[in-house]
């Protein structure tokens, strides 16, 4: 199906054992290193659940990328895989 896109990522949440201080060191590898960084996550919540993360976390993470200079887009903004 020519409208769906696939992105390989790592999920965040507690099912996913996310370590907020990993997932800061991992957006500024990535910063330094010109890398592309997927994450995903099914819900952002105020009380997260197990495959949930909370507002602070993405929070965080927005700021971390955003002070390494890094472009940040949803999944509604990556090209569509040509087949």
């Amino acid at each position: 199906i020519p409208s769906i896109r696939v992105v390989g990522g790592q999920g965040l949440g507690a099912y996913y054992h996310t370590d907020p201080a990993e997932v800061e060191k991992a957006i500024r590898r990535a910063a330094e290193n010109n890398l592309f960084i997927a994450f995903y996550s099914h819900n952002i919540a105020q009380k997260p659940n197990n495959i949930s993360i909370s507002f602070e976390l993405l929070e965080t993470m927005l700021k971390t990328a955003s002070e390494c200079g890094m472009k940040i887009v949803g999944l509604e903004e990556l090209p569509v895989a040509a087949r």
